[in-house]
């Protein structure tokens, strides 16, 4: 009887070795579906040129992310590449408001209580700035400090500084406004490191830019959770301001992606750096007009078949512009 069992045993084990050996090299792209091996450096989805790496099942189910049907190890997924131009920092990088920034493009991530920052070293300012704000974040009671812009201290290498927008002719302005941190002490007053600013003229900080972030504001206020990233647009020889010679952009841009009652929403904006007139829907567009503009890639963790319909255009009435 006993050897009976053994056989029959050995016979499972031996069916199921090809499988579970394969399960061990088999994943799947998170963000195309393709399948994917181990050794693969890149995505096999063929519109896709993002590098992709490991991640095992606990880590996986540490980061409320599903794994592979077919294989219970873990998933691919996709990360920032790593060259003499941008590196990565070691951050959540599945948070549904992180951007992909060029290649080609200078970028330090750097990761605070209350936003996400890929700064560029070069600019001295951000490329982009991301952040989720929640009806619960929304409706903080921290007040504004009435503190100096400082040098982010996670930041490697050359930073601006406060002086530098002094008599300059431009404002500092915030990426990530104050008023979506007053959830916390510690995200208000980290909103107010320089990876956070950018030279914004005050007609533009104070004009449209503002009405635009007290509009969301109020949207996630109303009950909408809000993935929000913001950033410059450099001409190619940007003008310089202050004694580190901070870049100043010609245009900003801001791109939201909204999840309101079980249902996803997308929306752009590009406003130039200067006295806005007319109604927000004036700057409006798709998130896919602002990638082709930037060549930033926005939500990109967002699984494939929402990224494609909130970036593809955007509904006026259901963002109330």
């Amino acid at each position: 009887m006993r050897n009976n069992l053994l056989l029959k045993s050995n016979a499972i084990l031996f069916f199921l070795l090809p499988l579970i050996s394969a399960a061990q090299d088999f994943y799947i792209c998170t963000s195309s579906g393709s399948k994917c091996f181990h050794k693969t450096e890149r995505c096999a989805e063929s519109r896709c040129s993002r590098e992709i790496r490991c991640v095992t099942l606990s880590e996986a189910q540490q980061m409320h992310r599903t794994p592979c049907k077919k294989c219970l190890k873990g998933f691919f997924t996709h990360t920032n590449a790593v060259n003499k131009n941008n590196t990565t920092a070691s951050i959540d990088s599945f948070r549904t408001e992180i951007a992909q920034t060029p290649q080609d493009r200078h970028s330090q991530l750097v990761q605070h209580s209350g936003y996400t920052a890929s700064y560029n070293s070069t600019w001295l300012v951000s490329n982009w700035v991301a952040y989720e704000l929640t009806p619960q974040k929304a409706v903080g009671t921290v007040k504004r400090p009435k503190i100096p812009c400082s040098p982010d201290p996670d930041v490697t290498g050359k930073s601006s500084e406060h002086s530098d927008y002094k008599n300059s002719g431009y404002c500092r302005g915030h990426l990530a406004p104050a008023m979506d941190m007053k959830w916390s002490e510690a995200a208000m007053n980290e909103s107010f490191y320089m990876t956070n600013i950018c030279p914004q003229t005050e007609s533009l900080n104070n004009g449209k830019w503002k009405k635009i972030e007290e509009h969301l504001h109020g949207m996630a206020v109303g009950g909408c959770t809000l993935y929000i990233c913001s950033g410059p647009i450099m001409p190619k020889t940007p003008q310089r301001i202050g004694q580190n010679k901070v870049s100043v952009p010609t245009h900003y841009f801001k791109v939201v992606c909204m999840k309101k009652k079980d249902q996803w929403y997308g929306i752009g904006f590009v406003l130039p750096n200067m006295n806005c007139k007319g109604s927000m829907y004036e700057y409006a567009m798709s998130i896919d007009d602002v990638e082709k503009i930037t060549e930033i890639d926005f939500f990109y963790n967002l699984p494939d078949v929402i990224e494609k319909e909130i970036e593809s255009n955007f509904k006026r009435k259901i963002w109330e512009i």
